[in-house]
């Protein structure tokens, strides 16, 4: 068992072996391309202070690749060096099952990390990787949340009740912010882990979405249509990816609604389904807790439906 350089063509054997990827579940998706840009991300050139990647020969004789890497915009937020791993993907030898021991890998991994001046380690392996959430969980990561996602073909999506909506200008930021800090979402990662300082929670919500209408962090952001906005959704239209996937998905991803307008999520979600198709997106998926029991109501009721699931694991270095 030793830490080994990850070999020149490691794209390439990844790719030939990876059994699972982001959006297998969506009907009539490249499985191919979506293997590919997945595989290209976790693989792509990164600054060397941030790269925490290696191939490590697991006790049962099969070689994996351990494709982790520092988040600097993370570590800089929240004054704490975070990291995340990617996955433990099957590079050579016997292949992987759900006997196959990974705490040898875990244990590489968090020393590379905390060399590295990482305090905060986040993985989150897809829960059909049984065996990865075990080794993870036997090796001291906590984990912190139960991902779902959920999706639905947007031809034909259709709703009897129509309301009001605009696209989000700079002088809503401020408003917004506000509802996104005070709208806490109890089951999300960042709210429910202890180690992360409340306060800095509060701030990154505000900061989302100022940088999601103003940054970048966002395609779109649909509110209602009012002079002070108090329910939100952004989006991402994933364009580059949609000759790749052979099929148009979009994504919803931030939302936060005022106690005082009842009855807005499930509008925001409804309008913002259609503006998506607008936008030519042929699917639309979403991703929230498996706690979240009444937000998967909402998608449900709409005709979204459950895709896949992942874990959410940290280990404090």
């Amino acid at each position: 068992m030793q830490v080994q350089p990850l070999p020149e063509d490691v794209a390439t054997q990844v790719l030939s072996r990876l059994t699972f990827s982001p959006h297998d579940f969506v009907p009539g998706l490249s499985l191919p391309g979506d293997r590919q840009l997945y595989v290209a991300q976790a693989t792509r050139t990164i600054s060397s202070a941030h790269d925490l990647r290696f191939a490590f020969e697991l006790p049962c004789g099969t070689t994996i690749a351990v494709l982790a890497e520092i988040l600097p915009w993370d570590s800089e937020f929240f004054g704490v060096t975070t990291a995340r791993l990617h996955g433990f993907h099957w590079l050579d030898g016997p292949a992987p099952t759900v006997s196959t021991d990974y705490r040898a890998a875990a244990a590489a991994l968090c020393e590379r990390a905390r060399s590295a001046g990482v305090r905060y380690l986040l993985a989150q392996p897809d829960a059909r990787e049984s065996a990865v959430a075990r080794g993870l969980g036997e090796s001291g990561f906590a984990l912190i949340e139960t991902r779902l996602f959920y999706h639905r073909n947007l031809a034909d999506f259709e709703w009897s009740d129509r309301h009001a909506t605009r696209a989000a200008v700079a002088s809503d930021v401020q408003g917004l912010g506000d509802v996104a800090r005070k709208m806490v979402n109890p089951f999300d990662r960042f709210h429910v882990d202890p180690a992360l300082d409340p306060k800095k929670v509060d701030e990154l919500m505000r900061v989302w979405v100022e940088n999601s209408i103003l940054g970048g962090f966002a395609d779109y952001t649909i509110v209602n249509d009012d002079p002070q906005p108090r329910a939100f959704c952004t989006a991402k239209f994933h364009r580059n990816a949609w000759p790749v996937w052979e099929k148009k998905l979009a994504q919803p991803v931030l939302s936060a609604v005022s106690p005082d307008l009842k009855g807005w999520y499930r509008r925001i979600i409804v309008e913002l389904s259609y503006h998506l198709r607008d936008q030519g997106a042929e699917h639309a998926y979403m991703v929230t807790q498996a706690t979240n029991k009444a937000v998967v109501h909402v998608w449900e009721s709409l005709g979204y439906r459950f895709g896949r699931c992942e874990n959410v694991f940290r280990r404090l270095l």
